[in-house]
Parts: C-alpha cells; structure tokens; sequence
C-alpha cells in the first residue's frame, strides 16, 4: 500500500505521535509526516506511506496556510502558548488601525530568525535542546515568503488572522514580532493548518476516521496517487536522449527536453517525464549552469 494522506492532528499530540498512531493501525512501518505540526496546533498533517516516503523530502517543500489566534499584551519564552510567561504589557492606546497596519509588513519575501524553541539545528543540535539547557545561541535569519496574510477579527486582547506561506515559515515569531511592533509583545495562542499542498482541512480524516477506513479495508481507496502529489511541481518532458541521460542521473539542459520546462511558482523541484507519459524521477533546477540535477529515480 503506498501513497499519501491527511490527518486532522489533535492539538497536544506531536506530529511523530501521529505516526507512530498511523502505523499501529495500518501494520506498516513506512509511514512519514510532511512537515512538524507543532503540539499546540491542529489540523493538515499529510502523511506519506509505502513508497511515497521516497518522495517525501520534497513533498515537505509545499506552501501551507494556516488560521492563527495571537495574543497580544503577554511574552513568552517559547513565542506560543506554552511557553512561560516573560512579560505582561497593558494595552492601552492599541487600536484596531494600529494591528491592521502592523501586519502589512509580513506580505511577501521576509527574513524570519528561526525560534530558540524550534526543531531548527545549530552544529547539529535541535535549538530546543539548546533552549532547555537555558542557551541562546545566535540564529543566521531564513528568507521566507508570504503570499497572503489577512486579519479576519479583533477581540482584544486577541486577533484572529489567516496566512498563506512558504515551507518553513513560523507563524509564532510573526505572533511575537507583530506584539513587539505594536510594543505590547504577543505570542500564539492557537494554531490550525487548513492547506499542506494539495490537501485542506476538509481532506483531513481523524484518526478515529483512518481506524475505522482500516478495519473495513478501504484505507487503500481513498489515498493520493505519488503522482497527484507531485503535480503541484514543475514539469520537464524528456526527449530520447534525456531520458537516457536522466537514467544516468547526468545534468538536464534543454537540449534534452521535447519543449520548454512548465514552471511551478517558485519551486526549483521539477517533475522527469518519459517521451511516454511515464514519471521517471525529480530533478532540481540548478541555475549557475542552466540546467536540473537527477535527484531521485522513481521507475
């Protein structure tokens, strides 16, 4: 049995306690999450099984979007609701044109630094491990994008807002550094994941769903094909000649393609297809040198 699916993750569950949950009631052990859903949240958890786990590092490349509830007025050391309070502002003078104004300036391309209490390695250590022996360590920022951000209510001291965004992107530092703007601090205070790719909210079964799918026998059913998942990449069709090189794992230029590569967004993760139709492997756009590197083989 292979390929993917989406759990509704209960908040106070880790995404690895979801896995192993998955592959208890599945009897299987190939089974991978795409992408840390942290305990304090809920929702799109996509999990990978059978030989869908060989594409899964890309797969964890997808935008997400997200419904986040923020706090405003109370720091925490972990930048989310279950952190330990560091400080506690009045919130007097906040207006609503005022949290409006502050959050248009996390839309489009930003640099975010990583959370102390994050999965994030520094020399190869987690930062959280680092964070619990009371370290902070310096973090290099990453360039994240977000695509969309919007404030859907306020009730203060909480404001209710939704992101879409690139891998990678934490909506608590957004929390906190939106607090520090207003100079109020803040923190996430609830967090749901409605998109992961190609999967919503909607998608999602409970695990309570996936177990009874199991014991009827129709989990394999209702999975998504390895290929439906990888259509949200781009796409590089294969001359004779490419496909030859591809089966080498040697660089693809576009000598080696029947017609121009059908871009994704901004993705630099490229479907290879056979003169065929055949998925052949992935391949990775390599711009220094105008063409993509065979990555992964798949047939």
């Amino acid at each position: 049995m292979s390929g993917l699916l989406a759990v509704n993750k209960p908040v106070g569950w880790t995404s690895h306690d979801v896995v192993k949950k998955v592959r208890s009631i599945l009897s299987m052990d190939k089974v991978g999450h795409l992408g840390t859903l942290d305990p304090i949240a809920s929702g799109v958890l996509p999990l990978c099984l059978g030989k869908a786990t060989r594409v899964a590092q890309y797969l964890q490349e997808w935008d997400k979007e997200y419904a986040v509830t923020l706090k405003l007025g109370v720091s925490t050391d972990t930048q989310d609701a279950t952190g330990t309070v560091v400080e506690d502002r009045p919130l007097s003078g906040l207006t609503e044109e005022k949290i409006r104004k502050a959050f248009e300036s996390y839309s489009g391309e930003i640099l975010q630094i990583p959370p102390m209490y994050s999965a994030k390695k520094v020399g190869g250590v987690p930062l959280y491990r680092l964070a619990r022996r009371g370290k902070t360590v310096e973090r290099e920022p990453r360039r994240v994008t977000i695509y969309r951000i919007a404030v859907e209510s306020i009730d203060l001291p909480y404001v209710q807002f939704t992101a879409s965004c690139s891998k990678g992107t934490y909506m608590r530092t957004i929390c906190h550094d939106v607090g520090e703007a207003l100079g109020v601090g803040g923190h996430l205070y609830g967090l749901v994941r409605t998109r992961s790719g190609i999967f919503v909210l909607e998608d999602a079964m409970t695990l309570e769903e996936l177990k009874k799918q199991a014991v009827e026998g129709r989990v394999a059913e209702g999975l998504t094909p390895i290929s439906a998942a990888l259509s949200t990449f781009g796409l590089l069709r294969l001359n004779a000649r490419g496909l030859a090189k591809a089966r080498r794992r040697l660089m693809i230029f576009a000598e080696d393609l029947t017609e121009s590569p059908v871009e994704a967004g901004q993705m630099s993760v490229f479907r290879l297809m056979a003169p065929d139709g055949a998925l052949v492997g992935i391949a990775r756009s390599v711009p220094d040198v105008g063409g993509y590197r065979v990555e992964r083989l798949l047939s």
